[in-house]
């Protein structure tokens, strides 16, 4: 059997989205993530209380970036290449650099986004909503129960003035 090339980065595919009933409104984040063989790594589904759709959709890609990042050791991080996909053009457009973001809680998330992926090569993607309903179903899934994201995470966003109003 011939080994893996240590020097080839091992692939995480990460499916993230955000669902606002109301936007804004009860909101919920999706990230459905796997590796190559199909692992599932993440398959979480949290309640982030009353948010804009594009506050949630930053919400799930800095959660998957925070599991992944409070996880992996920043040695392990660089092994690994992040395939991002996410249904919102918006997100992922900003992500890319290919748009400029003017929402000053975006820019917040999108540059704590940055430092917990600096340690990981990325890419970003869009696709369909028909092709991220793991990540919908999630998403849909925390506001429907309700669901805290933990504790911790809750903690990261408070030291960085991102509050989530769970009540």
């Amino acid at each position: 059997m011939k080994q893996p090339d240590p020097k080839q980065k091992r692939i995480l595919k990460v499916f993230v989205d955000g669902a606002s009933r109301g936007n804004p409104g009860a909101s919920g984040i999706g990230i459905f993530c796997h590796n190559v063989e199909g692992t599932a790594v993440i398959k979480s589904g949290f309640f982030t209380g009353n948010q804009t759709c594009n506050q949630a959709e930053y919400t799930a890609l800095l959660y998957a970036f925070y599991y992944l990042s409070t996880t992996l050791s920043p040695s392990q991080q660089r092994c690994y290449h992040i395939m991002v996909t996410g249904d919102s053009l918006l997100l992922i457009s900003q992500m890319r650099g290919d748009w400029k973001i003017k929402d000053p809680t975006l820019k917040i998330m999108a540059s704590l986004i940055k430092d917990l992926s600096k340690n990981f090569s990325c890419s970003f993607g869009h696709v369909l909503r028909a092709f991220n309903t793991q990540a919908d179903e999630l998403a849909n899934d925390g506001v429907d129960a309700k669901r805290r994201p933990p504790e911790a995470f809750l903690a990261y966003l408070a030291q960085h003035s991102l509050n989530l109003n769970l009540d």
